[in-house]
């Protein structure tokens, strides 16, 4: 593809994977499995700003189709999903929190990514999802052939992982932590657009009448359970499990649960 010297406005929450592995070095964490069976508690990290996947529901429960496939590997592993710790994370700190051994396993909407598998171990992936941009629902922008127009304004943008760069390489990003952060932005007018995860700008989208999701779904990423690297039989027991999920129905029940209408058009693995 021809390089365009493009700026976007945009925004997401994103993690500078490279500056981590220089941060940390790869950990070995012998027997989780085992020591997760012995302790009698799962602690999993997820994600609480992240609807349908991580989010606090009306009664400040937590909720969500992640936070539920947490809670059926606490079922299938230890009997009880009450045996399930569940420990907040952001985009900015799952993977430190990992590493640090504060949880057992992310469900937290982690991309599968190559230069990740230098410090993580992945399962196969439970979710499919492409990036989409969020706007005020009376901008200009209504998909990414309209970001063209944008071109040396020094607007302020972000990019959710790349997604949005290797079209725009001179597209200038803002960092967010959290989403609450970002949409805010977002409807104070400091950014012209939200890039990030389909399921989350749907979401958002639903919830925010003033807010229009555009455009169509590109570069889709898988999600996947993340643990310690050199986990073997802990990787392969969340497969299993995962596969189990499919075959008898728990899978299909959340999938509809949480996604709805929605869930007809979005990929599965």
């Amino acid at each position: 593809m021809k390089k365009t010297g493009k700026v976007v406005r945009g925004c997401a929450v994103i993690l500078l994977v490279g500056a981590l592995a220089l941060l940390v070095a790869p950990q070995t964490h012998a027997g989780a499995l085992e020591a997760v069976k012995a302790r009698g508690t799962l602690v999993v990290g997820v994600r609480k700003d992240f609807p349908p996947l991580g989010y606090l529901d009306g009664n400040g429960k937590d909720a969500g189709f992640e936070v539920d496939l947490a809670r059926y590997l606490a079922r299938q592993l230890l009997g009880d999903e009450e045996k399930l710790r569940v420990t907040p994370v952001t985009a900015g700190n799952r993977l430190t929190a990992l590493i640090s051994g504060s949880a057992d396993m992310l469900i937290a909407a982690v991309t599968a990514m190559e230069d990740r598998a230098t410090v993580l171990a992945f399962s196969e992936p439970y979710f499919l999802s492409g990036t989409l941009l969020l706007v005020p629902r009376n901008s200009s922008i209504q998909g990414l052939p309209d970001v063209k127009g944008k071109r040396g304004r020094g607007d302020r943008g972000l990019d959710p992982g790349g997604g949005v760069s290797p079209l725009y390489p001179e597209a200038i990003r803002v960092k967010f932590w959290t989403v609450s952060e970002a949409v805010a932005a977002l409807r104070a007018g400091q950014v012209d657009a939200f890039a990030e995860d389909d399921i989350l700008v749907l979401a958002l989208a639903k919830q925010n009448p003033d807010l229009a999701a555009v455009g169509k779904p590109f570069r889709p990423r898988p999600y996947a359970v993340a643990m310690p690297k050199g986990e073997g039989e802990l990787r392969a027991w969340v497969n299993d499990q995962l596969r189990k999920a499919k075959a008898d129905g728990t899978y299909d029940t959340l999938w509809n649960r949480y996604f709805g209408e929605a869930g007809t058009i979005l990929l599965r693995p």
